[in-house]
């Protein structure tokens, strides 16, 4: 019985963490001053200095997920480009977290596994 205890104690301080959910996940990028110059270059035209867009014509991003498909494929139809060619997915994640986490707007980091699995 006493053995068991002490060869229990030790597989759980052995590898402690190694295995951890923290580990297997991609880093995630948390400054945004990268994101916002990208931002300024390429998205502040339509979409505006405040995220308000303009109205009728280009959709506002306050309150809004930027949807990582669109930023990376455009949006068919629209003026909305694919920047898949133009970003690299590093910057495409950094504008993305930019607009996610700016005017008020706190949503969900996107990684950068995410763009090469849209491309």
């Amino acid at each position: 019985m006493i053995m068991s205890i002490i060869v229990f104690s030790l597989q759980s301080c052995g590898d402690k963490g190694k295995n951890s959910k923290d580990e297997d996940q991609p880093e995630v990028i948390t400054d945004f001053s990268n994101g916002e110059l990208i931002y300024k270059s390429k998205c502040i035209v339509c979409h505006q200095a405040d995220g308000k867009g303009i109205q009728g014509a280009f959709p506002g991003l306050i309150g809004k997920q930027a949807d990582l498909k669109t930023v990376v494929n455009g949006r068919e139809g629209t003026i909305m480009k694919a920047f898949k060619h133009e970003l690299t997915d590093s910057e495409i994640v950094e504008v993305v977290n930019y607009i996610n986490h700016t005017w008020g707007n706190n949503f969900s980091f996107t990684r950068l596994d995410s763009v090469s699995a849209l491309k």
